[in-house]
């Protein structure tokens, strides 16, 4: 049984913590959600009795390395600044870890050990920059068929919209 952990329950974990709740059971996956808030936590699993709720602060180091450690995948959506830590903390105890935030040096200073350690440590798998990195793949992959050279590319990539703006398809500001 795989057994994943979601670090952070802000505003942009209830897609993802939706996602994994329903396909936990069929899947056979233990899905835990751990955010310093436990209200916002109980607000994300209200609909989903099999998910479990905790509470940590990523300051104590010692309580974070013992959530990490019952986890097999850590899923970290904590602001950016708090990533190396989480990484450090997953690779110490031999965990995948997953992040939606851009790659800091600090983590890619970890790229040999978790190798050795056949560990996956992916970074910038968000909307942003996941979401304009696959419009812009698309778009170029396009030009590409119909014959194009491609000498120049720059992405000004975006933001969500709060919903009272959300004047386009894809909710999202270019």
């Amino acid at each position: 049984m795989k057994k994943i952990l979601v670090l952070g329950a802000g505003l942009s974990a209830g897609y993802l913590i939706d996602y994994l709740a329903k396909f936990a059971n069929e899947a056979g996956w233990t899905l835990t959600v751990a955010d310093r808030e436990l209200d916002a936590v109980k607000h994300k699993i209200q609909p989903f009795p099999h998910v479990q709720a905790a509470t940590f602060d990523i300051a104590d180091a010692g309580a974070t390395a013992a959530l990490i450690a019952d986890a097999q995948i850590v899923v970290s959506l904590l602001p950016a600044m708090f990533q190396a830590e989480v990484a450090k903390h997953c690779l110490e105890q031999s965990r995948h870890f997953l992040s939606a935030s851009y790659l800091p040096e600090a983590i890619k200073a970890m790229d040999t050990e978790a190798r050795s350690k056949s560990l996956l440590f992916l970074n910038e798998l968000g909307l942003d920059p996941g979401l304009d990195h696959l419009s812009a793949m698309k778009i170029l992959d396009n030009l590409r068929a119909e014959g194009a050279e491609i000498k120049s590319f720059k992405s000004f990539c975006g933001a969500l919209l709060a919903p009272e703006s959300a004047n386009n398809p894809w909710k999202y500001k270019f």
